[in-house]
This record gives structure tokens, sequence and C-alpha cells, in this order.
């Protein structure tokens, strides 16, 4: 068993794919973008480059940059869990009730 089980995503070309950001992929990513803390990554570009680098080195290996921006849905929101979740930093959102449309038989 690992101490930290990778993280399982579904890209767009219909592959789930499972995802392990390490320390030196984390450290790759933000160099290459010129960053010194996580949580500067806000935008698409640095979030694709650490979702890349978390994907097995066999993967980065064929598949290069670019190509993997082809099939990583553009949904920063979805990107920024994605990155919380491989870095343990996921907030913990509370769920807000949905406003309940009133029963016009009730008001009178």
């Amino acid at each position: 068993m690992r101490a930290i089980e990778p993280v399982k995503f579904a890209f767009a070309d219909g592959e789930e794919r499972s995802l392990l950001l390490t320390h030196a992929g984390l450290k790759r990513a933000m160099q290459q973008h010129g960053l010194t803390d996580p949580g500067q990554a806000t935008t698409f570009a640095v979030l694709s480059t650490i979702i890349y680098q978390s994907l097995p080195s066999a993967d980065r290996e064929t598949l290069s940059e670019s190509d993997f921006e082809e099939i990583l849905p553009f949904n920063v929101a979805v990107l920024r869990d994605l990155v919380g979740e491989l870095t343990g930093t996921q907030d913990e959102r509370p769920q807000v009730a949905q406003p309940t449309t009133p029963n016009p038989a009730i008001i009178g």
C-alpha cells in the first residue's frame, strides 16, 4: 500500500489517468513559471503545468505539455480543485443551502 494514493481524473479524450504530484514535480512547475509559492498557482497555465507534472514520467515522455493541454478541460475552478487534491490543500467548501421557491398555497 502507498502512503498516498494517486488521484484519478478523466480527461477530455475519455481516458482516466492516475495523477501523483511529487515535490520535484511541483518544484519544476513552479520554476517553469517563476513562482515561489504554490498559492500563486491560479492561472490555467500554471495549474495545467502542475497537473502535467503529476502524470507518471512515462506519460510525460510520450505526451508534450502542449498536447496535454488539448485534453485538459478549460475550467479553472475544476483545475484548482484538482491541484488542491494533489497537494492536499483543497479547501473544504461548506455546502450552501439552495433557496426554496415559496409555495403560493401556503402564502395565501
